[in-house]
């Protein structure tokens, strides 16, 4: 029998226990007996799983059966306890009439037969729509929403209904256009709808329910209705998530809804009621839940911009409101009901329900969206408002993402994932970091290695040894198992198909993936890890067939690349060594029109007006507008104001003597005149002495003759600093000074001109000349506010978002209104320094969308590189090994910093105006730990014992008598001697 050690004082400490703790996990009230004790009823089976716990150490889960003559109520008995079966009379007995009435009411050969007047009528409370709605409201509610949700209703009379492009309606009933084009064809279709569920749900194929376009929870209220007890009577689908969670159920956000029913009904014994265990499960469900719309409200009426007012209005009141609008929008979610146990949970899914593929299923909210500011309702929902606003309220922290990596020659994963028994992992590294709620890709490494699983974290990391059907899959069986572990869940399984790195390890978003490397536990990125939640999907961007579908470039995709590592390791000299001249090109090489290009993107305004008039000798701003010159300069730059900005130009740069233009501020080079009848000119004089260079540009040109020697650079280095700008690297507005002149055809108004920053002039450049590759090298990207730099060009970088990939986006600038989007054969390069303090402002966002490539110390490149007998490799190594005891290893010095070191003053110099100033900004000026890094030879220590205070009485003043340190000041004589010191070889000398 399983419980032979059970004792009379086992039952009472579970008694005990239950008093305590209630419930234990996967136990609910018994629907058939009770056990008495002093007049109270307690249920049998809980107490009995805390019993045998306190007898034999059996874990508290659901082993055992209860009834009569099982060993439970058997060691109840053979311990003087009663057991009793409960008084049912009537306990549920009101809901199964209830379901039984309405099936007796609408059987299915009645919906065959149902009018439309019988499904929906507002003159009587027996339509079908009310039955469901309200008169079985206890059997499961789904008041509330939009009456759409029936497909078709009766308006009321006082209905405001209008029509939209999804919907229509007569004036007495509404409708989706989806199911007719008149009352009669959408009733027909809904008709047949409910009979196809109806009969579904009897014969027991949940799953084809899952295919039906209607209303998400009405629907499954109906299955209820029809189906022999063989869903739940839940029909939120947060309510599922919530329940499948409590119960161990794995599922991601695109599990079907009908293997919630199946796999929760599943988890019910027999001898369970199955009202009291689905009352249960809710009461699960709703204990868990926190009402945040009032918050929320009040968080939105302090936070909100002022463009929503007209919206949300001006009192807490009228915002709840809304709210309450956006939320019936929604069957599957109420969104201010939240689970602090799961926000990882309520964000996903709200992504998942405002993402584009999901918003189409919902036309309802994307016509309320729409009609209501163009979006203000979504954007309530997103990631600036009610998502910042739980986040903040609930302390959410983002998840890691890692790579738990196994190895089948010591345990089985395949075999463990196909039976459900894979319940834990190993943690060897990271153990400070792994956290409840990070995602996990599992992989197995061998000859088939490759994502097998995709799970979450469950627990926190602690020494635990696995549980016994987890163990059978050891190859060693000897294999010692108490570690350290978490517990996990798998939330999509792949190990009958799993994803091969043969499949992904050409993949650009896999070029730094770190499986494979020794090792238990990785560091994985977001992008990695949804590349593969998402694989196999229809629109999978990750697929290896032809990714960009319009560039004419190669079929190379586009780096998104930053290199970073502590400083001097060579980052910005990678840049110019290895990759500069994968982007330049010989003139011999472009065309005329190419070249023509270029030539053009190097000009200003003013050089482009004034090689046009070369050529037009004398003519009105409007033959300038239309020369080719002038129209090349204009497609480069995007500028809508290209009249005002000629206006500007010409005014700007005329001679002084000139009486028809009225501009004080005048700009050098003075070479343009204007004459009486309106007419501009260039004064050639001028020009031959002011700017003779513009004669070799229009020569290059008119008598173009590609130089071999001449290099074109299809790249731009840029260093960002704190005041760099979007101004300057997208776009900005520049004033352009007015005409005083009153000539009729002259403009008055101050204008401006929209000047293109560094990066949006080279994506020009790429987007016209697709069959070559472009780059921007960013050096110290993390100095530069990034994401005040980058604005919308955030979105725009990733790989699948560039022109002619599969999920291109274009966007309208700001400034110039223009669209716009980043072309497939630019890539990007930063640099960035893991010292730098400021790293930590590196936006999150822009992390995602970048490989990143570590350069550490490369103790190689000065490996043969001596100072009369100090190897400076050794000497670097021996100082980045004290660093990074004290501080970190993203602090150690890297090589250049010896580069090129070949005397003691150059290693005298390298100490005194390099490593040393260093060190004092790592250690805040701490000379004691410098002098732990560079030794007696570099610093002095001071006791201060013939420092003297003065006269006077203070408590403890000795305790001020402490060491002080000095830098030594050293030169090419000591430097040698000094260094002997730091590596430890002057006291070896010495003993």
């Amino acid at each position: 029998m399983i419980f032979d050690r059970v004792k009379k004082e086992h039952i009472l400490q579970g008694i005990k226990d239950f008093e305590d703790k209630g419930y234990p996990k996967e136990f609910g009230p018994s629907s058939t007996y009770d056990l008495v004790f002093e007049n109270k009823p307690y249920p049998p089976k809980a107490i009995m799983a805390y019993a045998n716990f306190h007898a034999e150490g059996r874990t508290i889960e659901r082993y055992f059966k209860g009834g009569l003559n099982t060993d439970c109520f058997n060691a109840f008995k053979r311990n003087g306890f009663e057991i009793v079966k409960k008084n049912k009379t009537n306990m549920h007995e009101k809901l199964y009439k209830l379901k039984q009435e309405f099936l007796d009411t609408w059987p299915i050969e009645k919906l065959e037969n149902m009018t439309l007047e019988e499904y929906t009528n507002l003159d009587r409370e027996d339509s079908f729509c009310y039955w469901l709605e309200h008169i079985t409201r206890d059997l499961g509610s789904i008041v509330g929403g939009s009456s759409y949700k029936f497909g078709i209703y009766k308006m009321a009379e006082t209905s405001k209904t209008e029509k939209a492009s999804n919907r229509t309606n007569n004036g007495d009933y509404a409708w989706h256009n989806k199911y007719g084009n008149t009352q009669e064809e959408a009733y027909h279709t809904i008709k047949s709808i409910l009979i196809k569920i109806a009969k579904s749900a009897q014969a027991n194929t949940l799953e084809v329910i899952d295919t039906v376009d209607l209303g998400h929870a009405y629907k499954w209220k109906i299955a209820f209705m029809y189906g022999n007890f063989n869903c739940l009577n839940a029909f939120k689908l947060d309510a599922l998530h919530v329940i499948a969670t409590n119960l161990s159920i794995e599922y991601t956000n695109k599990t079907p809804i009908s293997k919630f029913h199946k796999d929760i009904i599943k988890t019910k014994s027999d001898d369970l009621e199955y009202f009291t265990w689905s009352h249960a499960l809710w009461k699960q469900y709703e204990t868990r839940l926190r009402d945040v719309k009032k918050d929320f409200a009040k968080w939105l009426n302090t936070n909100t911009f002022e463009s929503y007012r007209a919206y949300l209005g001006q009192t807490n009141k009228s915002i709840e409101d809304r709210l309450d609008e956006i939320n019936n929008y929604f069957d599957d979610l109420d969104f201010f009901l939240v689970d602090p146990t799961n926000i990882n949970g309520l964000v996903s899914s709200i992504l998942f329900l405002l993402s584009k593929k999901e918003r189409i299923k919902n036309p309802e909210f994307v016509e309320y969206d729409t009609r209501n500011s163009n979006g203000i309702p979504k954007a309530i929902l997103g990631k600036n408002n009610y998502i910042k606003f739980i986040k903040e309220k609930f302390d959410y922290q983002e998840p890691n993402y890692w790579i738990f990596q196994g190895n089948p020659n010591i345990y089985n994963i395949t075999n463990a994932l196909k039976a459900a028994h894979l319940k834990s992992w190993k943690v060897a590294a990271h153990k400070d970091k792994i956290k409840i709620g990070d995602q996990v890709i599992l992989w197995q490494t061998g000859n088939n290695s490759g994502c097998y699983a995709l799970a979450e974290v469950t627990s926190e990391v602690g020494v635990f040894e696995e549980e016994t059907f987890e163990q059978q899959y050891y190859i060693n069986q000897e294999e010692d198992i108490t570690t350290d572990r978490v517990k996990i869940k798998i939330t999509k399984y792949l190990a009958d198909t799993p994803i091969l790195w043969d499949d992904i390890k050409h993949n650009p978003v896999f070029s730094n993936f770190k499986a494979g490397n020794q090792g238990t536990n990785f560091r994985a990125t977001e992008e990695e890890f949804n590349a593969l939640l998402n694989w196999g999907n229809a629109n999978n961007i990750m697929k290896n067939e032809i990714y960009f579908t319009t560039s004419k470039s190669s079929n190379t995709m586009p780096t998104n690349k930053i290199l970073y590592g502590p400083p001097g390791t060579g980052k910005t000299y990678y840049l110019k060594d290895q990759l500069f001249d994968n982007y330049t090109l010989k003139e011999t090489s472009i065309t005329k029109a190419q070249h023509f290009e270029t030539v053009v993107s190097g000009c200003s305004w003013w050089q482009v007006i004034a090689i046009a008039l070369l050529d037009l000798k004398k003519a009105k701003v409007s033959d300038i507008f239309t020369h080719k010159w002038v129209q090349k300069k204009a497609s480069l730059s995007n500028s809508k104001t290209v009249r005002p900005t000629l206006w500007g130009q010409l005014q700007s740069h005329t001679i002084n003597e000139c009486e028809y233009v009225n501009v004080s501020n005048r700009q050098q080079p003075l070479i343009f005149n204007k004459t009486e009848d309106s007419h501009w000119e260039i004064l050639e004089e001028q020009v031959e002495e002011l700017v003779p260079e513009l004669y070799e540009l229009k020569d290059s040109i008119d008598n173009y003759n590609p130089n071999p020697d001449v290099i074109i650079k299809n790249y731009d280095f840029v260093t960002f600093h704190q005041s760099f700008a979007y101004e300057d690297f997208i776009e900005g507005i520049k004033p352009i000074i007015p005409e005083l002149d009153t000539e009729l055809e002259e403009a008055k108004d101050l204008g401006y001109t929209i000047e293109d920053g560094v990066f949006k002039r080279l994506c020009t450049r790429a987007k016209n000349d697709p069959n070559n590759r472009y780059a921007i090298f960013i050096d110290e990207i993390n100095r530069g506010n990034v994401s005040a730099i980058f604005g919308e060009l955030i979105t725009l970088i990733e790989i699948d978002k560039r022109q002619g990939a599969t999920n291109e986006i274009n966007i309208k600038l700001p400034y110039s209104k223009k669209e716009f989007s980043v072309p497939s054969n630019l890539d990007i390069y930063g640099t960035m320094n893991t010292a730098d303090r400021s790293v930590e402002a590196l936006d999150t966002a822009l992390r995602r969308r970048f490989e990143f490539k570590e350069m550490m110390p490369d103790y190689g490149v000065i490996e043969n590189e001596f100072v009369e007998d100090v190897a400076l490799s050794k000497l670097l190594k021996t100082i980045n090994h004290r660093i990074e005891l004290l501080i970190d290893r993203d602090h150690t010095i890297g090589h250049s910093y010896f580069v090129g070191v070949d005397s003691e003053e150059k290693l005298a110099n390298a100490f005194s105006n390099k490593i040393v100033p260093l060190l004092q900004e790592y250690f805040y000026g701490d000379y004691g730990k410098i002098g732990l890094v560079l030794g007696n030879g570099f610093v002095d220590i001071s006791d201060n014992k013939e420092i003297e205070f003065a006269s006077f009485k203070y408590e403890n003043a000795n305790d001020f008598r402490i060491p002080s340190y000095q830098l030594k000041k050293v030169d090419k004589n000591s430097v040698l001697e000094a260094i002997s010191e730091l590596l430890g070889e002057k006291e070896k000398d010495s003993e």
